[in-house]
């Protein structure tokens, strides 16, 4: 079997009046993202990012910050409708997104001019569709499961044959329930086993002609 790919993604969508998600999880998200950036730089890894309109309308600094690092930044697509005012945002902060990734099941015309599209739900469209089959952090805590569910999930898809594993969470969750990253040490850990790419990849990456 070739050397697999692990991608890492964090969607960005924390803004301070979300009071429902507040409530479940707190307020960490923009600390939390330092964190990762800084583990990142420790471990030599490379995350693929997501955000949504309303985060770069908020905090552009936080997306500039995650491009400093290098780190690759797409658009975190909830309301397809706003693809304009997400291209414009992008803009913003100098930079062009490749891909988007959608919450629902989608189909809509603006995946065409994607290069890639990541889901965990059905998605109609001409972009390469990257499927993620493990749920996101805070969906499967939103589920009634604990993070050492997860873990166990994680590590098993992991362990999977898939050739890309997509391990996917909000910083504003893992602020809540792995505020140490303690959680994601160990998934980090495994990700450098013999079986992996040594380098660490994005969607885009994966996604290009070879």
């Amino acid at each position: 079997m070739s050397e697999r790919r692990v991608i890492w993604r964090f969607d960005l969508d924390y803004v301070p009046w979300d009071t429902a998600d507040a409530a479940d999880f707190g307020h960490g998200e923009p600390a939390m993202v330092l964190r990762l950036l800084t583990a990142a730089r420790e471990r030599g890894l490379k995350f693929q990012f997501f955000a949504s309109t309303r985060v770069l309308r908020a905090f552009p600094s936080l997306g500039e910050s995650v491009l400093n690092e290098g780190h690759a930044l797409d658009w975190l697509c909830k309301h397809p409708t706003r693809h304009a005012l997400a291209v414009d945002l992008f803009a913003r902060i100098g930079h062009r997104f490749r891909g988007i990734a959608v919450v629902r099941p989608t189909e809509v015309d603006l995946i065409a001019a994607s290069e890639f599209v990541v889901s965990h739900w059905p998605v109609t469209g001409h972009a390469p569709v990257i499927p993620q089959r493990l749920p996101e952090l805070r969906d499967f805590i939103r589920g009634g499961q604990s993070l050492a569910d997860w873990l166990a999930a994680a590590s098993s898809e992991l362990q999977s044959e898939s050739e890309v594993v997509v391990i996917a969470a909000r910083p504003q969750a893992l602020s809540h329930v792995d505020p140490q990253l303690l959680v994601f040490a160990e998934l980090f850990a495994t990700s450098r086993q013999p079986a992996f790419a040594s380098e660490c990849l994005t969607l885009g990456d994966i996604s290009s002609p070879a």
